[in-house]
């Protein structure tokens, strides 16, 4: 390693993870020892069979470049730099007492800790040591509570940090984020699924050894949180962020890579089913960011992928369907007729716990046409998991009479629910870039017109029975092509997706209603819409960004979205922050001491699904470019949790944005608590 404080500079004394997870230096390193250059300010590393001492500044950090006999190296869960015998490969551990070490473990979209949600929970870590072509496979089981409220379960969530290894202390040091390798997803949402272990495994694709950092985490807080698995209103099940975990750990070679590793060894598909695997597949497809409709995989994201592909004739349309019998394990697939390396346009789609993967490609035209398929599967492990690809070879069916924005169908306010189909409809809509609206660009949609009248709310509910589908929905005002600004809603298992807007002009609107089957409804689905107007509510007290209500730490305050709008103080680029936009939203002014840590709870009934962003600045109510904290769960009814750090000197006040996904008409509990 060198000198953390000039990393850039250090080219014979540092260490650094290339994509493949390996550690190297250049030439300067040989058996003995390692000299680094004169940008190096800090003095000498020196690289014996034992150990190599680590200058951060004021972190010294231990550091083991040998791997003794082989075996696994572990620490003893306090902090990264601690020491351990060797060879151990079950053991039991606690998070009980120990500090939150990565309460600020928010991460890029390539490097996701968890899915980039909030780490309030504290932690326990642990250092392996990964020999050449291993391995790394660890299983966490919690030990804690049985989701009773006496006797709340400890719901861990565990990730491993990369080199080099500052990425492991940076978290108490400043706000950066760690780069995470492989992490476990988010359980379902039911009782045997939370009380089940979480397992990470991690492959040494270089010629050296390479030392990791496991991460036992949570993201919950220490106190009971109740959560409502059964959607009836009431929490029937209670998790915790702290408690005893067992971790059993092993090294294994790694498996040969399949054939289909490559996209020039595209396997072909028939109609039928066939099994496959992502097991030490390699990251080979990579997309320029300006591929359309392409789900991004990177080789920094280490997800391997294998490839297939489909013949389709003229008037046909293949379906092809993606799931993995790995428990909590995600499905990609990404459909498209380039050449592999230079892809532009996909179609895609992602699984969800319960809920494969589905997408489909038509064939237009007078002859054959070959698609390549990429699978690749989404917990960010290095080694992979098996999946089943169920394919089908239809004639193209009929649109719906409004699958076109000119066909829209009247809806009469008041008038019951009507139904529709997404099933045979293709992708009209078009956005202009940075657009306020949900990205439907490659879901099927149909459209529906309705008037509104002046000093009105328009109130848009669409629903599905479906199991397997989810809607969104657009409103927006003018012609279909180029739309700029939406307001939106979003369906959630059984919640309906509502969209709200008003109309504070003197002259009715014609408002043009959108409604979409996203990706894992990517063959169409039924559902039934309806509209209601009504007056326009008074808005909240908070319900600008200037108006901000002050949050109390250690004080549960009840806030609501009834006649809030969109007043986001975010850019339309605004990166590490949550929601959308057009979402309503209200505003809480918090301030956090020097040092302190900010954790701020936002809980609301079933089925509102909320979202939290906090900004450096509770005077900042325009033109913010990014968020030092968020979260967002993903589930309607589940508290949503967003941590802060002020690393400064001086106390700081920050902005507190709560958004609603699914309509501005619901309450909601709001608390935070701040700790040294």
């Amino acid at each position: 390693p060198g000198d953390a404080g000039a990393q850039g500079d250090a080219d014979a004394g540092q260490v650094v993870a290339d994509d493949a997870g390996t550690m190297s230096s250049d030439a300067g390193e040989d058996a003995g020892t390692t000299t680094p250059d004169a940008g190096d300010d800090a003095g000498t590393a020196t690289l014996d069979a034992g150990t190599m001492p680590f200058d951060a500044g004021s972190t010294t950090m231990p550091y083991d470049a040998g791997i003794g006999d082989g075996g696994i190296e572990l620490g003893d869960g306090g902090v990264c730099s601690a020491t351990s015998p060797r060879g151990s490969a079950n053991f039991i551990g606690t998070t009980v007492g120990r500090p939150n070490t990565f309460a600020l473990a928010r991460t890029s979209v390539l490097d996701g800790c968890n899915g980039r949600e909030a780490h309030p929970g504290p932690d326990a870590v642990y250092r392996f040591t990964v020999p050449p072509g291993q391995v790394l496979a660890a299983s966490v089981q919690s030990l804690t509570g049985d989701g009773s409220m006496t006797n709340p379960l400890y719901d861990p969530v565990v990730y491993v940090v990369e080199p080099p290894a500052w990425n492991c202390f940076v978290q108490n040091q400043t706000s950066t984020w760690a780069q995470c390798a492989v992490w476990s997803e988010a359980p379902a949402m039911n009782a045997a699924a939370l009380a089940g272990a979480d397992r990470v495994e991690w492959t040494n694709l270089g010629a050296r050894p390479v030392e990791v950092f496991l991460v036992i985490d949570s993201l919950r807080t220490t106190a009971p949180t109740g959560l409502d698995l059964d959607s009836n209103g009431a929490p029937d099940f209670w998790v915790t962020g702290a408690g005893a975990f067992s971790v059993t750990a092993t090294l294994t070679p790694k498996p040969a890579a399949p054939a289909n590793d490559t996209c020039a060894g595209a396997v072909p598909l028939i109609a039928g089913s066939t099994t496959g695997t992502t097991v030490s597949a390699n990251s080979d497809l990579t997309f320029d960011v300006s591929a359309d409709g392409c789900l991004t995989v990177s080789e920094d994201q280490e997800l391997g992928d294998v490839f297939y592909s489909a013949t389709i004739n003229p008037g046909q349309r293949f379906i092809v369907q993606a799931s993995s019998p790995v428990a909590d394990q995600n499905v990609g697939i990404n459909l498209f007729n380039d050449i592999c390396n230079e892809v532009l346009a996909c179609k895609y789609a992602t699984s969800r716990p319960g809920d494969p993967a589905v997408a489909f490609w038509d064939n237009t035209g007078t002859s054959p046409l070959t698609v390549m398929i990429q699978v690749f599967t989404m917990n960010g492990q290095t080694p992979g998991a098996l999946f089943t690809l169920d394919s089908q070879f239809v004639p193209i069916p009929a649109g719906p009479a409004n699958d076109t924005c000119s066909g829209a169908v009247v809806l009469t306010p008041g008038a019951p629910p009507t139904a529709g189909t997404t099933v045979g409809a293709a992708e009209d809509l078009t956005y202009a870039s940075n657009n306020t609206c949900f990205d439907v660009t490659h879901q099927q949609d149909v459209f529906y017109s309705v008037v509104l009248p002046p000093q009105q709310r328009l109130v848009v509910t669409a629903s599905t029975a479906e199991p397997n589908a989810f809607l969104d929905v657009n409103t927006f005002l003018g012609a279909c092509m180029n739309v700029a600004s939406c307001t939106v809603g979003a369906s959630s298992g059984t919640t309906p997706a509502r969209a709200i807007r008003d109309n504070k002009t003197a002259n009715a609107q014609t408002v043009m209603v959108q409604v979409a089957s996203n990706t894992s409804g990517a063959v169409g689905a039924t559902f039934t819409v309806g509209a209601a107007v009504s007056a326009i509510p008074a808005p909240p007290a908070n319900d600008t960004c200037a108006a901000a209500t002050v949050l109390m730490s250690g004080t549960t305050a009840q806030g609501t979205f009834v006649g809030s709008a969109s007043h986001s103080p975010l850019t339309a680029n605004a990166t590490q922050c949550a929601g959308r936009r057009t979402l309503a939203d209200v505003f809480y002014a918090l301030t956090v001491p020097a040092g302190a840590t900010a954790t701020v709870t936002v809980t609301p009934p079933a089925g509102l699904d909320t979202a939290i962003n906090i900004t450096q600045s509770s005077t900042s109510c325009s033109g913010v470019g990014t968020c030092v904290g968020r979260d967002d769960r993903g589930y309607s009814g589940e508290a949503d949790i967003a941590t802060y750090r002020n690393t400064g000197n001086s106390a700081r006040t920050v902005l507190v944005q709560v958004l609603a996904y699914n309509g501005a008409e619901d309450t909601f509990s709001i608390s935070a608590v701040i700790t040294p």
